[in-house]
């Protein structure tokens, strides 16, 4: 088994970005996706600097009692068990699929996942019944 690297600065558009530059025709298509690349990348370091400054360190200056940020999603099913590579055997046979929710308390960041089995997500969805 490998691991999956972590991610953190992925998104839809630093990924469109990135292959206008690594598909560009001439210096000019790369050197404008290069500018629109990086002008994206600093607003988001901006934003993250902010969001520091406003939110992490207002709440670390008061009783971390009275502000707590918590943020929740859900993730893609994953079947388990999970294999990057499917060994022998393994890969004819079916395997169960879950619904993955997360709860991340960002002040602490603890991160505390709840799975949910195939069956009850085709019942609710991913919708608040679900979530409830």
């Amino acid at each position: 088994m490998r691991k999956i690297t972590e991610r953190t600065d992925y998104c839809s558009y630093c990924h469109v970005q990135k292959q206008n530059i690594k598909y560009a025709t001439n210096e000019n298509e790369r050197d404008e996706a290069e500018k629109h690349l990086n002008m994206h990348l600093e607003l988001a370091a901006e934003a993250r600097e902010y969001y520091q400054l406003e939110n992490v360190q207002a709440a670390q200056l008061s009783d971390p009692s009275l502000f707590q940020v918590i943020s929740f999603d859900w993730a893609k099913n994953w079947e388990v068990p999970k294999y990057l590579d499917h060994p022998g055997d393994l890969y004819f046979l079916s395997r169960q699929k879950i619904g993955l929710f997360g709860v991340n308390n960002e002040g602490t960041n603890i991160q505390t996942f709840f799975c949910c089995p195939e069956v009850e997500l085709a019942c609710y969805g991913k919708g608040p019944n679900a979530i409830i």
